[in-house]
């Protein structure tokens, strides 16, 4: 990995290399809108970002503005949960259990390949081929030993192989000309005292129960939970203004492409093949799971399949909302999953810690 740009002028400093993000983030949303290419605002973001790094422009996306934005996501699509979605979920057992078999699946495969094909070693690649959100897996790759960078690099270009082939395959099966919009109909002026104090409410204390109940994906999870609450309870029934979700939507973006700034060519490209080949298996036995659980259950095979595909639960959240198919369904497949990998790990490297010991006491 190549250290950030020194010197002086604009890449001293972070928030103004952020508001060069920001501005070619927005060009690439607008861009990518007017072509009609779906989640248009995020994909446009995160393409122009990642070219923008990849040509050494000063561009960064500090981690400090994901939160906010992965909240304001959670808020969204908590505020699309209804009583009568709730009473569906504990219908989900078939799904569900499925989900385990396809991550145990679809992550052993991806684990092995990385494994003795790649060259990893066996935690890096475990959280390389595991189909976990990034921010989880490469902390988690941090904690147990791993190679955190590659993991990251991995989980990056998978995320962005899936945010532009998932959309596309949904378009291509409903027949849509595009995905249209979100289930918002309201803009800035609209705004209300009712949103003016649900919304941060939500997005605040979601976060707070988030970090305290640690929960998967928490600046996201948390939110959600507690707007999902609200809503059902109808104690609100508030939306988001369509300013704030493409906001929301262009710093997702640019958190993604900017990823690639301290990141070389050669380093990407060494693991590039690897990671379109794992999230192509992965995106396979999602659909081949998912016409299981189809099968099944009689269940509509495009939510089982969002449910199950391996991106980044606020990236296939916010599909889900422009859909507007089952999005409280989708998002309980991929916090149920979030929750069994992180679980998994645990389990996974306490036997590899007890075989590393037993071959140390052997020699």
């Amino acid at each position: 990995m190549r250290p950030p740009a020194s010197g002086s002028g604009l890449s001293e400093f972070p928030f103004r290399r952020f508001g060069l993000a920001l501005a070619m983030g927005t060009a690439g949303g607008i861009g990518f809108y007017l072509l009609g290419i779906p989640l248009a605002f995020m994909l446009g973001s995160m393409t122009a970002c990642m070219i923008a790094a990849m040509a050494g422009l000063p561009v960064r996306a500090p981690m400090a503005v994901r939160p906010p934005m992965t909240a304001t996501i959670g808020t969204m699509i908590g505020a699309s949960v209804s009583p009568a979605a709730l009473a569906y979920l504990p219908s989900l057992g078939w799904s569900m259990a499925v989900l385990l078999v396809y991550a145990t699946v679809a992550g052993g495969l991806c684990t092995l390949y990385f494994y003795r094909v790649v060259g990893f070693d066996l935690r890096t690649a475990y959280f390389s081929g595991m189909p976990g959100g990034l921010v989880d897996m490469v902390t988690l790759a941090d904690e147990y030993g791993a190679e955190p960078h590659k993991v990251a690099i991995v989980h990056t270009l998978r995320i962005m192989i899936v945010v532009f082939t998932v959309p596309i395959t949904v378009l291509t099966l409903t027949g849509a000309s595009r995905v249209s919009g979100f289930n918002t109909a309201i803009t800035l002026a609209d705004v209300d005292a009712e949103f003016l104090f649900w919304f941060p409410f939500s997005a605040l204390l979601g976060i707070a129960l988030g970090v305290w109940l640690k929960l998967p994906a928490r600046f996201m999870v948390g939110p959600m939970l507690v707007s999902a609450t609200v809503h059902a309870t109808e104690l609100t029934s508030y939306k988001l203004p369509f300013e704030l979700v493409v906001m929301a939507q262009i710093v997702l973006g640019a958190t993604i492409g900017c990823r690639f700034v301290a990141i070389s060519p050669r380093e990407i490209a060494s693991v590039a093949v690897a990671a379109v080949g794992s999230t192509t298996v992965m995106l396979a036995s999602a659909a081949f799971f998912a016409f299981i659980v189809t099968e099944i259950t009689g269940r509509n095979f495009l939510t089982i399949f969002l449910g199950y595909a391996p991106g980044g639960l606020a990236e296939i959240g916010l599909l889900a909302l422009a859909l507007q198919i089952e999005t409280t369904v989708i998002t309980a497949h991929h916090i149920a999953r979030l929750i069994a990998v992180g679980f998994g790990a645990q389990f996974v490297f306490a036997y590899v810690r007890r075989r590393e010991r037993r071959r140390g006491k052997g020699e």
